[in-house]
């Protein structure tokens, strides 16, 4: 009907506009060998990250969540820096440590500290020059997914770029989307540390156990660089007559006696009905449109397993094996600042456990080897310069989330709201369900579970699956279940040939996923959705080795 919902556009004013940014880096270090079988390394870093700044007066600004207000760069009392607040306790600490415990034994363990460079290695990307007075975000939104903020035969509303304010202060209209960053240097963190005890089993092979951990603090979500601090709040303002959950209240205007309005659910709105619910934002500036924020604020960790064995050449073998079992958590940007805990979980990457097998092996044919070792000219040339090269990889599944179907309606009366759509799960039963059930040669499809009745009404039970009531979310984590696992095996074979003593020549076919195994991709992760529910229908090409067979061949001379 050309009936608009949500219209998003940029509108960019000065495109020569240009950021800079100093740092500045200084490390002292030592090593010290304590007695002769151990070692201390030890040092410490300072980081200095100075504000980023825009070229020119007038060619960028700064959104101040508190106020309401852009900064623009050069007017009023604000530098091309924006004024934002610099941070000098910046402290990187390294230790390491080398103990040879036994004589084909040693224990290697260290920390670390470090201070990463950001979004595209610019803290926190271009914010300053993609805001007013230099470029905007015009983002149209309706009130409700039943109306239109605009008909295409009208079209959207112009934005023109109003005067910039002597002051320096450009107070931010509504429907105005703009990029925003903290107002003091917040910058990435990590503290890393790991333990490793290594065996030599013999003159050519060892064996490596060890214990990697990390924790981060000041960092990127885990898709994201940014979020909306504007997302609408679902808490108290979904309430029903019967079957709410308890203390939900149908939320009104104390003073009018009206409900409030869905407008009056964004945290930037007025703040008034956040106020009677016990969760002022504080933030009275009338705003419905979404904002970026580069928040740097989220929290990751990481703790792994590591085992490797490697034995090295030795008639003509050589071989490296490892295997990993990790688990990586971490917030995503959906709720955030409402809630940060409702989206944390699973890292969308993190497969648990990983083993890989890779190796090489000179054939023992031709002059000087086990067999064919008196030959000479062609025949040796023929019999000679052969190898394997291979590597198998066996990894665990990527996490997923499950949905369900009516999810809207209990986010929002008028099925607007959040994007968080997770169904309870009956203690254990979701991930036991879980399992490849062979491949449907007329679907062209794969069941990964099975599909349950449709989640009717608020509190339902089926399978192992629990609707929440409306205006909650549901207690399954986020990527919490996993899919099917992937199995690779890539091999290479060569052929050299010494043409003369400073010619050679390598003919190479490589075999990529050799035995043409299907890896599959994760499943529709709606549980009552019909038939659709559960299925898979497509591999896992985004990563290497996993699309089906393919053959390489290559020749190369090296003189």
């Amino acid at each position: 009907m050309g009936d608009v919902n949500n219209f998003f556009r940029t509108v960019i004013q000065n495109t020569a506009a240009a950021e800079r940014q100093k740092r500045w880096f200084f490390y002292g270090q030592d090593q010290w060998r304590v007695t002769p079988t151990l070692t201390l390394n030890y040092g410490l870093r300072w980081d200095l990250f100075f504000p980023e700044s825009v070229a020119g007066k007038g060619q960028g600004g700064l959104l101040d969540l508190n106020t309401g207000d852009v900064r623009i760069a050069g007017y009023g009392p604000y530098g091309n820096n924006l004024n934002v607040n610099m941070q000098y306790q910046h402290l990187s600490p390294r230790v390491g440590l080398a103990w040879q415990w036994h004589q084909n034994t040693v224990v290697r363990a260290g920390y670390g500290r470090t201070y990463g460079m950001g979004w595209s290695g610019d803290i926190f990307g271009e914010v300053l020059t993609f805001s007013y007075p230099t470029a905007v975000q015009q983002n149209l939104v309706a009130s409700n997914i039943n109306y239109y903020t605009f008909n295409l035969t009208q079209g959207p509303t112009a934005y023109n770029f109003p005067a910039i304010p002597s002051n320096g202060l450009y107070p931010l209209p509504n429907g105005v989307q703009q990029p925003t960053r903290p107002l003091t240097m917040r910058v990435p963190t990590l503290d890393s540390w790991n333990m490793m005890i290594q065996q030599q089993l013999s003159n050519s092979a060892s064996l490596q156990i060890g214990y990697v951990g990390s924790h981060g603090i000041h960092n990127m979500f885990d898709s994201s660089n940014q979020a909306n601090p504007n997302q609408q709040t679902l808490d108290g303002f979904n309430c029903v007559a019967s079957g709410a959950p308890t203390g939900c209240n149908l939320l009104t205007d104390p003073q009018t006696g009206l409900p409030y309005t869905l407008d009056e659910r964004y945290p930037y709105y007025d703040g008034t009905a956040q106020a009677d619910l016990g969760v002022n934002f504080g933030h009275p500036f009338g705003w419905t449109q979404a904002l970026r924020y580069n928040a740097n604020e989220a929290t990751t960790s990481y703790q792994a397993m590591q085992v490797v064995f490697q034995k090295r050449y030795a008639q003509g073998f050589q071989i490296l094996s490892n295997y990993t079992w990790s688990h990586a958590r971490a917030h995503e940007s959906d709720y955030y600042f409402i809630n940060p805990r409702a989206d944390y979980g699973n890292s969308y990457y993190n497969r648990t456990n990983t083993f890989i097998l890779s190796g090489n092996w000179d054939l023992p044919f031709g002059k000087g080897k086990p067999l064919g070792g008196n030959l000479t000219g062609w025949a040796n040339q023929l019999a000679s310069g052969w190898a394997f090269n291979g590597t198998l990889t066996v990894e665990s599944g990527l996490p997923f989330t499950p949905s369900y179907s009516l999810c809207a309606e209990d986010q929002d009366i008028d099925g607007q709201g959040g994007s968080l759509c997770r169904p309870s799960g009956i203690p254990g039963g979701p991930g036991a369900t879980l399992g490849t059930q062979g491949f449907n040669a007329t679907g062209h499809s794969e069941a990964y579970f099975n599909p349950v009745p449709t989640l009717a009404t608020a509190g339902q039970v089926s399978g192992p699956y629990i609707r929440p009531f409306p205006g909650t979310f549901g207690n399954i984590e986020r990527d919490s279940l996993f899919g099917p696992g992937l199995i690779n095996t890539d091999l290479a074979l060569a052929k050299s040939f010494n043409l003369t003593e400073r010619l050679h020549f390598q003919a190479t076919v490589q075999a990529f996923n050799l035995f043409n195994h299907p890896n599959l991709n994760n499943p529709s992760s709606c549980v009552d959705c019909g038939s659709s529910s559960g299925l898979i229908t497509d591999i896992v090409a985004s990563q290497d080795g996993t699309t089906m067979r393919r053959l390489q061949f290559a020749g190369r001379f090296q003189f």
